[in-house]
């Protein structure tokens, strides 16, 4: 950014749900350098505090959220606690969305029920939280963003064993579209990242996965966090003010048309 322009979201307070994430720090750091005061939420203190730190360090306004996000009472909690500490939330972006453990990419016909709550709790519950929590003071305002980072997934099917974790991502898009209809003419805008292959897929999945998903990526590389910052930090700016209910792919070309 040059010195005589203006960041386009200076005033504005972003909360960044799994903030310290991969792709969460990408989408942080984007929204810091366009103005904007940072709520890092993680479910790990320890986490949200380092990331809170390194902002603060680099000159950017940045606070400590802590909550679990598939807790209904703990999103109202954490995020009146932001409010109070810290200043009204402006935009919303719902990036939590991995189990923390090693998925295991065994068959669908294989899982059960026990397996599938907790995606839905993620992914699903732990939008819709704090969606519902941060909207009322957006509407009041008459301004707000809420950008949800899906997958690609979500639209297209692969043999690669990840039904529950596409399923629960295609699940909150379809909700996120619907609410974005409800409140497009109140200043509040909706939309979904659906991002394919980052890095840190090697970290999650099982390497046969990771290699096959790879491949079917015509750019032939990982998506940067960068990137997907870059893209979040336009959803959120005044440009992007008449896009809304709107799912935008960021895959390297592994799924496109119209």
């Amino acid at each position: 950014m040059s010195a005589n322009t203006v960041p386009t979201l200076l005033g504005r307070t972003a909360l960044i749900t799994g903030a310290p994430s991969w792709t969460g720090q990408g989408i942080a750091r984007s929204l810091a350098a366009q103005g904007a005061r940072i709520a890092v939420n993680d479910i790990d203190a320890a986490k949200a505090a380092g990331l809170a730190a390194e902002l603060s360090a680099e000159g950017h306004a940045a606070h400590a959220a802590v909550f679990d996000v598939t807790d209904f009472e703990a999103v109202r909690r954490g995020m009146a606690d932001v409010e109070r500490a810290f200043a009204p939330i402006d935009i919303v972006v719902n990036n939590v969305g991995m189990l923390r453990q090693r998925l295991t990419h065994h068959p669908f016909e294989q899982t059960s029920p026990e397996e599938w709550k907790p995606w839905v709790e993620l992914n699903i519950y732990g939008s819709l939280n704090c969606v519902r929590w941060a909207l009322p003071g957006m509407l009041q305002r008459r301004w707000g963003r809420i950008i949800q980072i899906s997958t690609t997934l979500a639209s297209r099917g692969l043999p690669n064993r990840e039904s529950l974790y596409a399923g629960s991502k295609a699940g909150i898009e379809g909700a996120l579209r619907n609410i974005a209809m409800e409140v497009a003419d109140k200043g509040v805008t909706v939309n979904t990242l659906a991002v394919s292959l980052l890095k840190n897929a090697v970290d999650l999945a099982a390497p046969d996965v990771v290699a096959a998903t790879l491949a079917k990526i015509p750019l032939g590389r990982y998506i940067e966090p960068r990137e997907v910052g870059a893209a979040a930090a336009w959803l959120a700016s005044p440009d992007a003010a008449c896009v809304t209910g709107q799912t935008i792919h960021l895959n390297g070309g592994a799924y496109h048309g119209r």
